[in-house]
């Protein structure tokens, strides 16, 4: 009799359980449904969303408080609706302020911010960067060896016990653009090394003449260098060294047209590079570095034997 009672109760809490998680996943679905529904009125309602010249931090600061009520795993949809930018700026929400600490598209400071989390942990150990001026946030809950403003300011950061031992300074842009792959491509008829037209040296008649035969395969739209090309100011004293400027950039952008292979567009990129860097250097030396190109690239590609 009493084991039969002990049957029949354990199978009433059972059925009492049963029930219980069943209504508390629905009341779940129910609340995710809810968010949900807040997320899209508030992201896509026009009396919602701020006019152009409006300030936008209310509107920021709504949504915020939304996503911020939403599981992890919801979090990708969140940011596929939003895109990078408006969730970048739901992140920027919870930066330290600073007057060097300004928003541009999804960087501060040109560290991005995308992959750092709505709501920052606090870290355990504050770190000395922080210490005694604003509370120590990780940039991400799985990647605890960097808070927030050592991050932005490219410092080591001490602030948990794990942080690695070698030094974290930004990179070069350059050190970004190599490519050390075999170049492989098909034959150009920019591979020869070609003179240019140099600035006469001081008590020379005229200056070194053009190759007629280069300014004809040039395209006819790229006659003149665009404004960002362009190196050197346009005034009476260097009228020809800017002609000159235009004339390299124009070479630039011709080998850039051909050579549309990966790894050739990639040792162009870091030969342009460098004539960027030595823009206060003088046009002689530019166009030099131009020819060294034309040498390296016209040998890397007969060395893998495609001339």
């Amino acid at each position: 009799m009493s084991s039969n009672n002990c049957a029949t109760d354990k199978s009433n809490q059972d059925g009492y359980h049963g029930l219980n998680n069943t209504a508390l996943n629905k009341a779940t679905e129910s609340e995710t449904v809810h968010l949900w529904n807040q997320f899209y009125w508030v992201l896509c309602d026009p009396s919602k969303r701020p006019s152009m010249g409006d300030d936008p931090i209310l509107w920021l600061t709504e949504l915020h408080d939304i996503v911020s009520l939403m599981s992890d795993t919801e979090l990708p949809a969140v940011i596929h609706e939003l895109g990078d930018s408006h969730w970048c700026q739901l992140v920027f929400l919870n930066v330290c302020k600073t007057t060097s600490h300004i928003l541009v598209k999804t960087k501060v400071v040109k560290i991005d911010i995308t992959n750092w989390d709505l709501i920052p942990q606090e870290a355990d150990i504050p770190c000395k960067t922080c210490f005694k001026k604003w509370p120590c946030h990780y940039t991400n809950s799985s990647d605890q060896w960097k808070c927030q403003e050592c991050h932005i300011q490219a410092k080591k950061c001490i602030s948990s016990p794990n942080f690695p031992t070698i030094p974290r300074k930004r990179k070069h842009e350059s050190e970004h653009i190599v490519d050390r792959s075999p170049i492989l491509a098909q034959p150009s008829p920019l591979l020869a090394p070609r003179p240019l037209c140099i600035k006469p040296k001081s008590g020379s008649s005229s200056p070194v003449p053009r190759n007629t035969s280069e300014e004809q395969s040039m395209s006819p739209t790229t006659s003149c260098a665009s404004p960002d090309d362009r190196l050197i100011p346009h005034d009476d004293s260097n009228v020809e060294e800017v002609h000159t400027m235009e004339h390299v950039m124009q070479s630039l952008r011709s080998i850039e047209d051909q050579h549309s292979d990966e790894s050739r567009l990639a040792l162009y990129r870091i030969w342009k590079h460098r004539l960027l860097l030595g823009h206060n250097k003088n046009i002689t030396d530019l166009v030099e570095l131009l020819n060294k190109f034309r040498v390296e690239l016209a040998s890397a590609m007969e060395q893998f034997g495609t001339i």
